[in-house]
C-alpha cells in the first residue's frame, strides 16, 4: 500500500475560497532569533548572560540525584541522609572594585603652569610661600650688583671686565689717516666762485711748499688724485723724506703701482715658508784671461798705472 497523506481540509477550503495560506511568522519559527544576523543591514543579537559560576563543593561523597516524586512528596526520603542540623550557604568571597584603567588617549592641549597658580598656592602656605618671595629678591640684587660690575669702566674708559686683554694701546697712537699726506702739504680749505661758472662754488686748498716759495699757482680743487700728482711732479724729495719720518706708506701713483707688481709676482701662502740659500764657494778655473783681467781690476782699483 502507498503511504498517502490526506491534506488539510482547512487549507484545501481556503485554497478553494481563493484565500492564500499565511506563511508562518519569523518569531514562530525562530523564537531564539538565530538568523537575525543573516539580515542585512541589522545587528546581531545580544549574547545571552554567562552562566553563574559554580559553588565550591566539599570533597564529601557524592549523593545520588534524587527523582521528581521524591522532590514532591512530603514524606522523608529514606535514602537520603538526614541532618537536623542548619546548614549555611557558603559566602561568596568579597571582591574590592578595581580602580579605573588609565586613558589610552591623551590631550594634545599643553598644559600650561602660569605663575598665579604658583602664587596662589605659595600664599594659602604660609611656610612655604615666604621661602620663594626671599629667594626671588636674593636673586634680583646678585642680578643687579652683577649687572652694575658689568658697567664698570677704567681710566681708559673701557670696561674693567675687560681688562685680561693685552692690548697694547701704543701701537695705534702714531697710526696716521690715509689721507695724512694731503692734509700735511695742503692748507686753507674755502670755496670760491667756479672760474667756469660763477653761480657754482667749488672748494680749494694751498700747497705749503708752493706757497712758500711765491709760486704764481699755489691754489689747487680740494681733490686727494689732484693733490698726489702736484706733488710727485713738484715736492718728490720732500713727500719721501716726510713719508720716512712719520713711517707713512707713500701713496704716489708710481709707488702704488710698484707695490702691486711686486704682490703679483709672490706666493703668500709660500713664500713666508722660504729660506734664502748660503752662497757657495766655488773654485773659478785657471786660465791666461782669468788671470789677465784680475790683475786690470786690481790696478784700477789700486790706481796703479
Amino acid at each position: 500500500m502507498s503511504s498517502h497523506t490526506c491534506p488539510d481540509p482547512e487549507a484545501t477550503d481556503a485554497v478553494r475560497r481563493g484565500e492564500h495560506a499565511r506563511k508562518p511568522a519569523r518569531i514562530a519559527l525562530d523564537p531564539n532569533n538565530v538568523e537575525r544576523s543573516k539580515i542585512p543591514g541589522v545587528p546581531p543579537p545580544p549574547r545571552p548572560p554567562s552562566p553563574a559560576p559554580a559553588l565550591p563543593t566539599s570533597d564529601a561523597s557524592i549523593l545520588p540525584v534524587p527523582s521528581v516524586s521524591e522532590l514532591t512528596s512530603s514524606a522523608p526520603n529514606k535514602n537520603l541522609p538526614h541532618d537536623n542540623t542548619p546548614q549555611t550557604r557558603p559566602s561568596t568571597p568579597s571582591v574590592s572594585p578595581s580602580p579605573p584603567a588609565p586613558s589610552l588617549f591623551r590631550s594634545k592641549r599643553p598644559i600650561v603652569i602660569s605663575d598665579e597658580d604658583s602664587v596662589a598656592d605659595n600664599e594659602s602656605n604660609p611656610a612655604v610661600g615666604n621661602a620663594p618671595r626671599k629667594a626671588q629678591k636674593k636673586r634680583k640684587t646678585k642680578r643687579q650688583q652683577h649687572a652694575q660690575a658689568q658697567d664698570e669702566v677704567n681710566e681708559d674708559g673701557f670696561l674693567k671686565d675687560l681688562a685680561h686683554l693685552d692690548a697694547d694701546l701704543a701701537e695705534h697712537e702714531d697710526e696716521l689717516s690715509d689721507s695724512a699726506d694731503v692734509y700735511q702739504f695742503f692748507e686753507n680749505r674755502r670755496a670760491r666762485p667756479n672760474d667756469k661758472n660763477s653761480s657754482k662754488e667749488q672748494k680749494v686748498h694751498d700747497c705749503v711748499l708752493c706757497k712758500k716759495k711765491n709760486t704764481a699757482k699755489f691754489t689747487f680743487v680740494t681733490d686727494v688724485s689732484t693733490a698726489r700728482r702736484h706733488l710727485a711732479a713738484f715736492h718728490k724729495a720732500s713727500y719721501y723724506k716726510w713719508c720716512k719720518q712719520h713711517h707713512f706708506k707713500s701713496m704716489l701713483k708710481d709707488d702704488i703701482a710698484a707695490r702691486a707688481a711686486c704682490r703679483k709676482n709672490t706666493q703668500p701662502t709660500l713664500d713666508p715658508h722660504m729660506q734664502a740659500l748660503p752662497p757657495k764657494d766655488t773654485a773659478i778655473p785657471y786660465s791666461d784671461g782669468q788671470l789677465r783681467s784680475a790683475a786690470i781690476t786690481w790696478m784700477i782699483t789700486t790706481d796703479q798705472v
